[in-house]
């Protein structure tokens, strides 16, 4: 069983590794999305970070170094003085908002953390055998020696991969 302080620590680590990624994407979509490129970062920097990390996993590299091009993006933003505290001072509502509907999810699962209903056990199967293994195509773990579909575990890829 995990402690309630490594689960606290997962859990701001989880989101320490979602601004990285929010933050880097963010200067690229100015110019297309305007004053909406701050939110619009958040969902396509983790649908970019799942792409990247399925296609390292697919030639059997380290699914991790999907943060690489992230901290690469950063950093030359970062040395082109893109990242001001002027640019930052207004989004912070937007920040407020994905924590809100972060915590709420959060709180939803602290309260009932347990697998039930539909398909919550096929879930966590597909889920744990990601983990373990974070290789394209994942294991499945129903029948051994075979590889899930695409369509299977495509979303618990981009969860625990």
């Amino acid at each position: 069983m995990i402690s309630p302080a490594a689960q606290a620590a997962g859990l701001i680590l989880w989101l320490l590794v979602l601004k990285v990624l929010q933050v880097a994407l963010w200067p690229t979509l100015s110019n297309t999305f305007g004053r909406f490129a701050y939110p619009v970062s958040y969902p396509l920097s983790f649908l970019l970070f799942g792409g990247i990390s399925w296609y390292l996993g697919l030639v059997r590299l380290p699914v991790q170094a999907a943060v690489i091009p992230f901290l690469l993006i950063i950093g030359y933003y970062a040395a082109t003085g893109w990242y001001t505290r002027e640019r930052f001072a207004g989004v912070w509502k937007w920040d407020a908002a994905f924590l809100l509907c972060f915590v709420f999810m959060t709180e939803i699962r602290f309260f009932n953390p347990m697998i039930s209903y539909a398909e919550k056990f096929m879930d966590h199967a597909f889920l744990a055998s990601v983990m373990r293994l974070p290789v394209v195509a994942p294991a499945d773990p129903w029948f051994a020696g075979g590889t899930l579909g695409v369509y299977y575990y495509l979303g618990h890829w981009m969860m625990g991969g």
